[in-house]
């Protein structure tokens, strides 16, 4: 018996400097985020007196750092190009103080890029934290039971037991950590996804003639994903940009221009998206700088006389789907 106790008070101080090792962890980790966050910050704030060099010669968006939706610039000057005003809110989640970082600052729009490539960092580990105690846990608790039913000396199935209790507590206080970081694309400029949506109409597509961005075909609505590279084009985590326009669309007789535009996500090239000056520019406008192998590129158009289907779900928003 006094075997026993001495075991579990072992146990007990093994968990005790777990929790004080993944709490000085959790603390790194939340000085680390915060230094990312005043950085970002300290940019966007200098904004104003950044080097000609540094900018690009043209009108960019700005990005919401609280939200990620892009608010899109106005026209450009004749004499200069125009920025968003700096104090103005995010008019998608209206977050209180200046939460835009302006996207035509090369600085700015390389920090927030190397920001989500450490919450894909994360991400990552997520999964890693968690897979392999799990996996163990449930290993090592089967054949605890199994030690148990067999009759075998109880004491084997007591240490199996509590050798799986182990990784499975700090599999779950590593996992409460990481839910408070980040993993998600932060420039999003797009119609919130429907949910259990029920088919409303059919028919056939018509608007006003626009050009895709990274293609210049003509189309009268599309759907522009930049996706990291060999991730799924239907992963939001995965997006460094999401952007969709159907200002102007109709679905038959209804109103679709308000819609989430649901289609297959169709690839395109990287040498064709390097090839295309407008293409390039289109992305730095967004903030991001096309390199071969970095990214990979779709867009989905929509054409006069489309057959498609409109959905809508209990929320009142809508969706464009294949017919």
């Amino acid at each position: 018996m006094g075997g026993m106790g001495s075991g579990g008070v072992g146990f007990v101080a093994e968990l005790r400097r777990q929790a004080r090792r993944d709490e000085a962890r959790r603390e790194k980790r939340r000085a680390q985020r915060q230094a990312r966050q005043d950085g970002i910050r300290a940019l966007r704030e200098s904004g104003a007196i950044s080097p000609d060099s540094m900018r690009w010669p043209f009108a960019c968006a700005s990005v919401c750092g609280h939200c990620g939706a892009i608010a899109l610039p106005g026209a450009p000057s004749p004499s200069a190009p125009t920025t968003v005003d700096a104090q103005r809110r995010c008019d998608r989640c209206n977050a209180p103080g200046n939460t835009l970082i302006d996207l035509a600052n090369r600085e700015m729009a390389g920090a927030l890029v190397t920001s989500e490539v450490h919450d894909r960092e994360v991400r990552g580990a997520r999964h890693r934290t968690i897979g392999g105690p799990i996996a163990s846990t449930v290993l090592l608790g089967a054949l605890a039971v199994l030690a148990f039913v067999l009759g075998i000396a109880p004491i084997v199935g007591a240490t199996l037991a509590a050798a799986g209790v182990v990784p499975g507590t700090v599999a779950v206080q590593q996992l409460s950590a990481l839910q408070s970081a980040p993993a998600r694309a932060r420039r999003w400029a797009h119609h919130p996804r429907t949910q259990r949506s029920t088919k409303e109409s059919n028919g056939v597509a018509t608007g006003q003639l626009r050009q895709a961005p990274l293609t210049g075909r003509d189309c009268i609505g599309y759907d522009v994903r930049v996706v990291w590279s060999g991730e799924r084009p239907t992963s939001p985590a995965a997006m460094a940009l999401q952007e969709q326009d159907v200002e102007t669309l109709r679905i038959g007789e209804t109103d679709a221009s308000q819609a989430y535009v649901a289609l297959q996500p169709e690839r395109i090239s990287t040498a064709q998206v390097l090839a295309s000056p407008a293409a390039v520019r289109y992305l730095a406008t967004r903030g991001l700088e096309p390199t071969d192998g970095a990214f990979d590129y779709y867009e989905t158009v929509i054409v006069e006389q489309d057959v498609l289907v409109t959905k809508t779900d209990a929320a009142g928003r809508q969706e464009v789907a294949a017919a």
